[in-house]
């Protein structure tokens, strides 16, 4: 009996000695993930199979100029699916989820359409730089949500009663080189506008002199054309709205708008 117990006792002590630590489990996922990963081609596993991508903004600062360009900074919002990247949590010691730099997978070529700025430290540079994390789920599902800056024309000719007016602008974006067959682009949890939890963080003197109003996002911002030149189909966002300033810094201090109207109310 007690030679019966030794054994049992041993044979515990020894699953101890060759157990993995959760740094070796996941250290053994990401080179198996990894061994033969090509960041550089798009996860399309079967032909008419297009990678599902969901995109999205959420605004965290923004200024209007008065050459009428509006400068903003903007959490970027994108889910994809890459099969590759798919794995089994019970043989890795129920790991579920890595958080991977973005450099080192495949992500959309998005782009903003409408841009005027494109050089370093705007939304094209930074997305093909891609030099923070991605969350990677076990399904193959990855989020990358990472800091935009973009500079866009606004649409007003004349902008009347400047500064105090409301003006139209838009932000557009989309893949650069990918069809719809390709990538099936949706809105990032289905919303219809550029979110604001980001901009409202803000306070104090730190809080965005814009804001969107009432009269904004009124139509659906997914558009999908055809081109003479070809059959498949070609996704966007485009983002219709109104900003207006709530104030501005002058010599005497902070002047209020005398005529702000209502901010956009999201869902």
């Amino acid at each position: 009996m007690r030679c019966l117990a030794l054994l049992i006792a041993s044979a515990f002590f020894l699953e101890d000695c060759f157990a993995e630590s959760r740094v070796e489990y996941i250290s053994r996922l990401k080179r198996d993930l990894f061994k033969s990963y090509d960041k550089d081609v798009i996860p399309v596993m079967k032909t008419g199979k297009a990678v599902p991508l969901s995109a999205g903004l959420s605004i965290f600062d923004m200024d209007l100029t008065d050459s009428g360009e509006l400068d903003f900074t903007a959490w970027g919002r994108f889910m994809w699916t890459d099969e590759r990247l798919a794995w089994k949590p019970e043989e890795y010691g129920g790991v579920d989820v890595l958080r991977i730099p973005g450099g080192d997978v495949w992500a959309p070529d998005m782009e903003l359409y409408n841009g005027i700025e494109y050089g370093p430290g705007y939304f094209s540079v930074q997305m093909k730089d891609r030099t923070l994390l991605a969350i990677l789920y076990s399904s193959g599902k990855v989020l990358y949500i990472p800091p935009l800056h973009g500079r866009v024309k606004c649409t007003d000719e004349k902008f009347a009663d400047w500064p105090w007016g409301d003006y139209d602008c838009m932000i557009k974006m989309g893949s650069w080189t990918f069809d719809g067959n390709m990538m099936n682009l949706t809105k990032y949890e289905n919303k219809d506008y550029i979110t604001m939890e980001a901009l409202d963080l803000q306070v104090g003197k730190y809080a965005s002199s814009l804001i969107f109003t009432e009269d904004s996002f009124k139509e659906n911002p997914l558009e999908t054309k055809f081109y003479p030149c070809c059959d498949e189909p070609y996704q966007s966002l485009n983002y219709r709205f109104k900003v207006q300033r709530k104030w501005r810094m002058t010599e005497k201090g902070m002047e209020s708008n005398p005529s702000l109207k209502n901010k956009f109310q999201e869902e």
